[in-house]
């Protein structure tokens, strides 16, 4: 009988289609599965926003007093899924390891209850050119499915490695930026069951990327 039911929610909705993992300085991210605490475990530190809104330069983030370095207790995240500025400079939690700031990250924790940050899930994971500056200089490492994100992208490998899953080409032209793709994970109406993933690069004209996004959706919670 069980079967006969994965077979028919198979039919009406598929099965969960996962992201792969964003790999920074060798570490492997899982959105909506890597906790906190795996990334303190792994040696990255985790900076909050005091909420004071001054919203300081990149190289200012960790020496100005907007935020301060997570220890392990004492920060509490409401229920209830969230989306993140996408912008490092004014994001509530930093990404930092080596004294390099590497971006900012969104978290989710309970539908229902605050939870602890350190048990709290990753959900989003965003950097700009000035973070991807800094990481080369100290030789911290970006990577997804084999993509190098500190090198100019290829767009035929890229294309190859997404394939259907990117939904938004260079040639749509976006903003300021001369190229951008997006990628998505799980589509359909099936967001009640399975978490979906997406991820944005904004592109220079030599195609550097220049901003990156890659978030969730929590299943039921949208």
């Amino acid at each position: 009988m069980v079967f006969v039911f994965l077979m028919f929610a198979y039919i009406l909705i598929g099965l969960p289609d996962n992201a792969a993992p964003l790999k920074i300085d060798g570490t492997e991210i899982h959105l909506t599965e890597t906790k906190i605490s795996d990334l303190i475990d792994q040696g990255f530190e985790i900076y909050v926003s005091n909420g004071r809104h001054d919203y300081p330069n990149y190289n200012d983030l960790l020496t100005t007093g907007s935020y301060s370095k997570y220890q392990g207790s004492g920060v509490s995240v409401p229920n209830g899924f969230k989306s993140y500025d996408s912008a490092v400079t004014r994001s509530t939690y930093l990404l930092v390891k080596k004294n390099v700031v590497l971006g900012c990250i969104g978290v989710y924790g309970d539908k229902r209850k605050s939870t602890e940050l350190k048990d709290c899930v990753v959900t989003q994971v965003c950097f700009d050119s000035e973070c991807t500056a800094a990481a080369k200089k100290y030789g911290i490492s970006y990577n997804i499915d084999g993509i190098d994100l500190l090198k100019k992208l290829d767009e035929n490998e890229f294309t190859k490695v997404f394939g259907k899953k990117i939904w938004l080409t260079p040639s749509e032209l976006r903003d300021e930026y001369l190229g951008h793709y997006g990628v998505q994970w799980g589509a359909g109406n099936n967001e009640f069951f399975w978490n979906h993933y997406f991820m944005n690069l904004d592109l220079d004209s030599n195609n550097d990327i220049v901003n990156f996004n890659f978030s969730s959706n929590i299943a039921a919670e949208r």
